[in-house]
This record gives C-alpha cells, structure tokens and sequence, in this order.
C-alpha cells in the first residue's frame, strides 16, 4: 500500500494489520468497496468487517445501505 500511495491516503484500502491489507481500487468484486461508515448521518453501523468480509449485525431488507465503522485510525487520518 505504502509503495503504490506513499503517505496519500488509499481510497478503497482496508488494512486488517501493518502488513495485511486489500486494495480495491481497481475491482468491483469486493461487497466491502460499498459500505459506508454511519458517522454523522444520524444513521447506526448495521454491519461490521470480518477480517476483509462484511457482516451484518441484523436482518437487513433488501436494497438496504450497508453501513460499518471504519475505526478510529481511518477518523483520526481523516481528521473529521
């Protein structure tokens, strides 16, 4: 990640660890590419990563937003 974005910010990158992470910059394969984190939309996390997986926490209808927390590094790199 480091070498393909240096000190930029990845997009589409999930890091599990230092040394494992996923890019999914240039695919649309990966259910994980479209979660989104709640944080200030007034909306709940229904969902949290399984390792580079989704899962929901509840039952979720049909055409539902899928929404995770991204985790307090990603907001302390974003600064917001």
């Amino acid at each position: 990640v480091r070498r393909r974005y240096g000190a930029k910010t990845a997009q589409y990158v999930l890091c599990r660890s230092k040394d494992k992470c996923r890019d999914a910059r240039k695919t649309t394969a990966g259910v994980a590419r479209y979660a989104n984190d709640a944080r200030g939309s007034g909306k709940r996390n229904n969902a949290r990563f399984a390792g580079f997986s989704v899962r929901a926490t509840r039952p979720l209808p049909a055409g539902a937003e899928v929404l995770v927390s991204y985790g307090r590094d990603y907001w302390r790199t974003h600064g917001k």
